[in-house]
């Protein structure tokens, strides 16, 4: 009976997920082909109003080379959708395999499948834009409610995240961009964090393909820790753009360890 409440209970979920996007995304007719620039790094370009980006994503991380119980990986569909001219709202949720290293003690096997591991809606906001500011300002806030199953199997916590958005385009479609920020949960752990992002063209078409680099460093009470993140991004097709990366770095804590990540994602117009 526990099991049959659990499966009605993910897919009410899941039934009204899909519903929330089907409702969204109905009027976008427009793909804004700023929006989303970096893998990670959140950008000051957004959606127009009434704009809308469809996205699907796959990451894999490797926390510490020298023991694969702490790989993961993440698959993760979202939607952005400008609902006023400088406001964009962001939904995404993430369906989630964590290696053995990750699980609360007592947890067998069997439930370590895939399971959906928390939503995460958020808005980003264009503060302003005026030409004799030497940096483009927005700002970004996100709440991540964790599924039972997250809470259950790995720890996950209500979180609530901010961050800094200045950017700088410069040239001919390059652009640099600096995130800066934190999170804190429910139990009031914090995390500071900061992303810098630079990206050229590397043809001579306007929204042709593009290179970059994405560097990403946390700070906790424990611990810290830091990753380079090349990227290429390029269009597909006249609707489809694809996103692609593989990088690497280290958290110190008691030990240094050396981390790895790679991540794909496709963007569609809907």
């Amino acid at each position: 009976m526990k099991k049959e409440d659990g499966r009605r209970e993910n897919g009410k979920w899941i039934g009204g997920m899909l519903m929330g996007l089907g409702f969204i995304l109905f009027p976008a007719t427009a793909f804004s082909h700023h929006a989303l620039e970096y893998m990670d790094v959140e950008s000051y370009s957004i959606a127009g109003k009434k704009e809308s980006v469809f996205y699907l994503r796959y990451d894999y991380f490797v926390d510490d080379k020298s023991d694969a119980s702490l790989d993961h990986w993440e698959l993760t569909p979202g939607i952005s959708y400008g609902i006023l001219k400088r406001v964009m709202f962001d939904a995404h949720i993430h369906l989630s395999k964590f290696g053995r290293g990750h699980f609360l003690e007592g947890i067998s096997e069997e439930e370590t499948s895939p399971f959906f591991e928390a939503i995460a809606p958020s808005l980003i906001i264009q503060l302003t834009k005026y030409k004799q500011l030497p940096v483009d300002i927005a700002l970004s806030l996100c709440y991540e409610y964790p599924f039972h199953r997250s809470r259950k199997l790995i720890g996950g916590t209500h979180t609530f995240e901010g961050k800094l958005i200045l950017s700088r385009d410069f040239g001919v479609h390059s652009n640099i961009t600096l995130n800066a920020g934190g999170s804190i949960d429910e139990n009031g752990d914090y995390e500071v964090l900061w992303m810098l992002g630079a990206k050229i063209p590397l043809t001579s078409q306007a929204h042709g393909i593009a290179g970059g680099i994405e560097i990403e460093g946390t700070h906790t009470e424990e611990e810290g820790a830091i990753i380079f993140l090349p990227g290429i991004y390029f269009p597909i097709s006249q609707s489809i753009r694809m996103k692609a990366g593989f990088g690497a770095g280290f958290t110190l804590n008691e030990k240094t360890v050396w981390t790895e990540k790679a991540a794909v994602q496709l963007m569609y117009v809907f």
